[in-house]
């Protein structure tokens, strides 16, 4: 009547760090400079340098801010960026100041 189940539970796995190569997430572009934003559409490849104190990813068309990145993955992106990984942004959509895009890597545009 009152069992114990006497089966042992299985353990999660522990998950993998995703590699460089292989980082890819999809996020809403933040601080967007509306000016610039006026100029892409969907499908535009951007530009992802580190900003000059390297503690935040800056997304630029024609060598222009457009906004910065904000994630739970953004300290894995800076740290690939210093290692000399290159990533790029595709804007997937534009809804006024609202440019949601996909971070990406080089070797997989």
């Amino acid at each position: 009547m009152g069992g114990s189940g006497g089966g042992r539970g299985t353990l999660p796995t522990p998950k993998k760090e995703t590699t460089c190569e292989e980082l890819k997430f999809t996020t809403t572009l933040s601080s967007p400079i509306e000016t610039i934003l006026f100029s892409l559409k969907a499908g535009v490849v951007l530009d992802i340098v580190l900003s000059p104190t390297g503690t935040a990813c800056v997304v630029v068309f024609e060598d222009k801010a457009v906004g910065a990145i904000i994630h739970s993955l953004l300290q894995q992106l800076i740290n690939c960026i210093k290692a000399g990984n290159t990533f790029y942004a595709i804007v997937k959509s534009l809804d006024g100041a609202k440019c949601v895009i996909t971070i990406l890597h080089q070797s997989a545009l």
